[in-house]
């Protein structure tokens, strides 16, 4: 893992801002320890883990070629559940080591948002997928106005990605047109949020399904031809993505590109496992990772 910060911007705590939620993480996690290796002379970077609880334990010379020379390295250790716990143990790190780019996208959001000098002239547009399922879903209108009446307090407009499967029903078209009326758009997810990577989905089967929720959305106030890929797969042959990228192309699409990923699925689903192993418990390790 590498954490880096601009020239110019050290000492405002952007760096002790990256590392802390995700020693936060890695508590959800289970993790014991927590190495980071440093290529020396770095007195800012060595000031802030050891500011952070991590301690030296090897230093090693003329370890790697950067920049034209030989570099030194230091390697400090932090104890996750505890510091100045020292263990030798990485494989586990590399199988997980999603959990960190995870966090990284999220900060990255809020450090453009809350820093002027890191945000000029750069922009964050917030979308959401899917939709909510008053049929499946006993709080979806609860929890769809309560979505707007954030951004509205926010002064935020955003999108909605929506998925006919989840939406299709008098009451999941009347959360859909709330966004609409309230100022945000509307958009194209798929009506079955089928896979377009899978080997098993033809391209033909992925236009039908694109065109029966553009027909079932289109009406919509907020309306707007922007599509967005299930699991932002756009195929798994050069033809298929290719075949559906003229598609797009013909009937006047735009892309909804992702780059910053919140993944809430993923920390529900461990919430939801992890409630199941520890019923009663404090579950506010996990409130304070996602939501602090």
């Amino acid at each position: 893992m590498t954490v880096y910060v601009r020239h110019g911007f050290q000492r405002r705590g952007i760096g002790r801002a990256l590392y802390e939620p995700l020693i936060q993480r890695l508590q959800v996690n289970r993790y014991h320890a927590l190495i980071a290796v440093i290529a020396l002379p770095n007195n800012d970077s060595v000031g802030l883990h050891e500011a952070l609880g991590f301690s030296k334990i090897a230093h090693f010379s003329q370890i790697g070629h950067k920049f034209g020379n030989w570099q030194k390295n230091l390697t400090q250790c932090g104890g996750i559940m505890k510091r100045m716990i020292y263990s030798p143990v990485m494989a586990r790190f590399i199988g997980e080591i999603r959990a960190f780019c995870l966090a990284l996208r999220t900060l990255f959001l809020v450090l453009l948002a809350c820093l002027p000098g890191i945000s000029h002239a750069q922009s964050v547009a917030l979308s959401f997928d899917d939709g909510l399922d008053p049929r499946r879903q006993a709080q979806a209108s609860e929890w769809n106005a309560s979505l707007l009446k954030a951004l509205s307090k926010a002064q935020v407009t955003s999108i909605l990605f929506a998925s006919g499967s989840r939406v299709d029903s008098p009451q999941g078209l009347s959360l859909v047109k709330d966004w609409g009326d309230a100022g945000h758009a509307v958009a194209n997810h798929t009506y079955a949020h089928i896979n377009l990577g899978s080997g098993q989905t033809t391209l033909e089967a992925f236009v039908d399904d694109v065109k029966r929720n553009d027909s079932l959305l289109q009406q919509m106030p907020g309306w707007t031809k922007r599509f967005r890929f299930p699991y932002l797969k756009e195929g798994e042959t050069k033809a298929k993505r290719d075949g559906f990228r003229d598609w797009l192309k013909a009937h006047e699409y735009k892309t909804g590109a992702v780059s910053i990923d919140t993944s809430d699925w993923y920390y529900s689903n461990r919430y939801l496992a992890w409630r199941t192993d520890h019923p009663g418990e404090d579950p506010s390790r996990f409130r304070s990772a996602y939501l602090e």
